[in-house]
């Protein structure tokens, strides 16, 4: 009998476990922006305020130009 594969056990188990707890809610809302179910990135809720703040702290100090607001509508215009 061959020996399970270790590494994929754990994987496996751990994407189970994530879509276990993901609610119905936070599915939907990966299915809907195409966001595939294992990440572990939560999409289906709003962000904190403290982490808004900490995101534009970084987004200032990473693009003091304010580029990231040009990439994502140059990216924006080629979707429509």
């Amino acid at each position: 009998m061959p020996e399970p594969n270790r590494k994929a056990a754990t994987a496996l188990r751990a994407v189970l476990r994530t879509l276990l707890l993901m609610s119905s809610r936070e599915r939907r809302a990966k299915r809907r922006l195409k966001v595939p179910l294992h990440h572990p990135e939560r999409v289906g809720r709003r962000t904190r305020r403290a982490q808004r703040e900490h995101l534009a702290r970084l987004r200032a100090e990473l693009w003091p130009g304010n580029e990231y607001a040009i990439i994502i509508a140059a990216v924006r215009g080629r979707q429509s």
